[in-house]
């Protein structure tokens, strides 16, 4: 099970491929099936990595739906959240 390390404000959460800020905007958590597809093992448990959805859709190539994101409350839509992520966490 991989274990989704808290947001940290001093190092942002920048994604990893386009270097877009996540936070708060696209701030989700995929299933991890989900996750691992498009992580590779090797990386380094001690780094956090952050993914913009756009980016998370490019490496598995194919768009999220809610069935893509686990239940919990940081997939909770909110004030700050994406339009974009508000159409995945929305989307059959």
């Amino acid at each position: 099970m991989s274990v989704t390390k808290p947001y940290n404000s001093r190092r942002g959460a920048s994604c990893e491929d386009c270097g877009v800020e996540t936070y708060p905007s696209e701030y989700y958590m995929v299933k991890d099936k989900i996750w691992d597809k498009a992580v590779p093992e090797d990386v380094d448990e001690n780094r956090y990595i952050y993914l913009c959805i756009g980016c998370l859709e490019g490496r598995l190539g194919y768009s999220l739906t809610s069935k893509d994101f686990i239940k919990f409350p940081i997939n909770n839509i909110n004030s700050y959240t994406s339009d974009r992520l508000i159409d995945r966490l929305l989307s059959k």
